[in-house]
C-alpha cells in the first residue's frame, strides 16, 4: 500500500498513486501520465467469460480462385493463405467484381464464404472458375488451351495441385 499525497487516501501501487495524481490535476496529461490512467483502468475491467467468443477456425483451403452458384448467380471468390511470413496460418478471402478483388473483412461472411465452397467441393470450384471466367483458377493467367479450357486450369498449375 501506497499513502498518495493527492487524495491522502492509500493506493496498492505507484501507478495508482501517479494515476490518482493525473485525475486530481496535480500532474499534467503527457503521454505517459496517460498511459498510466489507462492501465489502471484496463486493470480494473472484468469481462464477464460469457461475453468471450471463441472463434472457429475456418476450414483449410488451397490459395486459389474459386466459382461458386449462389441462388442462380456465380460469385467468384479469391482464398489466400500465406505459407510463410507474418501472415501465416491466416486466411484471406476476396470477392472477385469484375477485374478487381475487394477483401471480405466480417468473420462470418468470410466462414459462409468459405463453407459454400466446401459444400461445391472445392476442386470442382475452383474447376468452376477456369469455366466461367476462362482463366486458371490458381495463377489467374488466360486459358487458351482447348483441354485446359475444358479442365478450368493450366496444364503447369494442374500438375502443382495435382488435379
Amino acid at each position: 500500500m501506497v499513502k498518495c499525497g493527492h487524495c491522502k487516501e492509500h493506493h496498492e501501487t505507484v501507478a495508482e498513486v501517479r494515476a490518482c495524481a493525473v485525475r486530481s490535476g496535480s500532474l499534467p496529461l503527457n503521454k505517459i501520465a496517460a498511459s498510466l490512467g489507462i492501465t489502471t483502468i484496463a486493470d480494473k475491467v472484468v469481462v464477464p467469460s460469457s461475453a468471450l467468443i471463441d472463434p472457429a477456425p475456418l476450414p483449410n483451403l488451397e490459395s486459389a480462385r474459386y466459382a461458386v452458384e449462389l441462388d442462380g448467380v456465380w460469385k467468384f471468390y479469391q482464398i489466400d493463405q500465406p505459407q510463410s511470413g507474418k501472415w501465416r496460418g491466416y486466411t484471406f478471402v476476396k470477392v472477385q467484381a469484375g477485374d478487381e478483388t475487394f477483401p471480405i473483412r466480417d468473420g462470418a461472411k468470410r466462414a459462409q464464404i468459405i463453407t459454400a465452397i466446401r459444400a461445391a467441393g472445392p476442386e470442382q470450384a475452383a474447376k468452376n472458375y477456369g469455366h466461367q471466367l476462362g482463366q486458371c483458377s490458381l495463377c489467374g493467367r488466360t486459358l487458351t488451351n482447348p483441354e485446359s479450357i475444358e479442365a478450368g486450369i493450366g496444364p503447369i498449375c494442374a500438375g502443382k495441385a495435382g488435379w
